[in-house]
């Protein structure tokens, strides 16, 4: 699978969610967690394609944005599987 075929149901049963008074919200974080890993592998959106493992590591992210709504967290680390799926593309080490 690839993340552009990730569909919003596929989100939801990931992160245990019924109903769809999230939709919205989902579809934020989706778009941020893309963002996210483009930024931190350098890989274009276009690119993370070309990866299937990034798929576990986009619902990841998505799953911790959607679970810490806060502006405060409690840890600043990011979910070591997602971590080790991205340093694995990575293409923007100095």
């Amino acid at each position: 699978m690839k993340i552009s075929e990730v569909t919003r149901e596929i989100i939801k049963d990931h992160c245990g969610i019924s109903g769809d008074d999230s939709d919205g919200l989902l579809d934020v974080y989706g778009e941020a967690a893309k963002t996210q890993i483009c930024g931190y592998t350098g890989l274009s959106l276009e690119e993370l394609d070309d990866f299937p493992d990034l798929v576990y590591a986009y619902l990841a992210i998505v799953g911790e944005m959607f679970s810490a709504r806060e502006i405060t967290v409690e840890s600043d680390k990011i979910n070591p599987m997602a971590k080790q799926i991205m340093d694995l593309h990575r293409v923007n080490l100095l």
